[in-house]
C-alpha cells in the first residue's frame, strides 16, 4: 500500500500467481446434531513486480518475485458442531460449538511482517419460543481467551477481543 499524509490506497503487484483448493462439508448426523467441517489449502508467489513508478509511490518496496501475497495464510481450517432439542412446551434449544485454526500470513509485500497462526473457539446457546418469534442468546467467542494478533504494521498492532460474552434477545414481527 501507499501512505501519503493521512490517505492509503493499494498498490497492484506486477503479476501474481495463486493456486489451492476449498473444500466444505456438512452432515446432519442425527435429526439434531449436525457437524460441518471447512478447510482450505493456498499457495500464492508474487511473478512480477509492479512497475517502477507504483513502487515509487508505495510506502514498501512491494516485495520481491517469488514472495507470498499479503493476508492469504497457507491453510485454514474449521469444525463446528449444533445440537438441536426441545426440552419443554415446544422451546428449542440449540448449542452451538466451532473451532477454528488459521496458519501464519504476512501483512507486507516484503514478507518480514507476520501473523502467527491461531486458533480460536466460540460457543453459543440459543433458546427459541415455540412460534419462533421470540429468541435468547448466550454466546462466548474466543471462549479460551487467546491472544490473537489479527493485524500489524511496523509499528502497531491489532488484536482480537479477548473473551467475549453477549446476551442477544430477538424478536420477530
Amino acid at each position: 500500500y501507499a501512505a501519503t499524509g493521512f490517505n492509503f490506497y493499494n498498490i497492484n503487484a506486477g503479476g501474481a500467481t495463486t493456486q489451492g483448493i476449498e473444500l466444505e462439508i456438512g452432515l446432519a448426523l442425527t435429526e439434531r446434531l449436525s457437524i460441518r467441517l471447512a478447510g482450505d489449502w493456498n499457495d500464492t508467489e508474487l511473478t512480477k513486480k509492479g512497475s517502477d513508478r507504483a513502487v515509487a509511490l508505495s510506502a514498501t518496496s512491494g516485495g520481491s518475485v517469488g514472495n507470498e501475497l499479503i493476508y492469504a495464510p497457507n491453510y485454514s481450517a474449521s469444525l463446528s458442531v449444533d445440537y438441536e432439542f426441545a426440552p419443554f412446551r415446544g422451546w428449542k434449544i440449540i448449542l452451538h460449538a466451532d473451532r477454528a485454526r488459521v496458519a501464519e500470513q504476512f501483512t507486507n509485500s516484503e514478507n518480514s511482517l507476520v501473523i502467527p497462526s491461531y486458533e480460536k473457539t466460540n460457543a453459543r446457546i440459543t433458546a427459541r419460543s415455540p412460534d419462533e418469534r421470540l429468541r435468547i442468546a448466550l454466546a462466548i467467542n474466543n471462549l479460551t481467551d487467546e491472544e490473537i494478533l489479527r493485524n500489524r504494521t511496523s509499528g502497531t498492532f491489532f488484536w482480537d477481543r479477548p473473551r467475549t460474552i453477549g446476551l442477544e434477545v430477538g424478536w420477530h414481527m
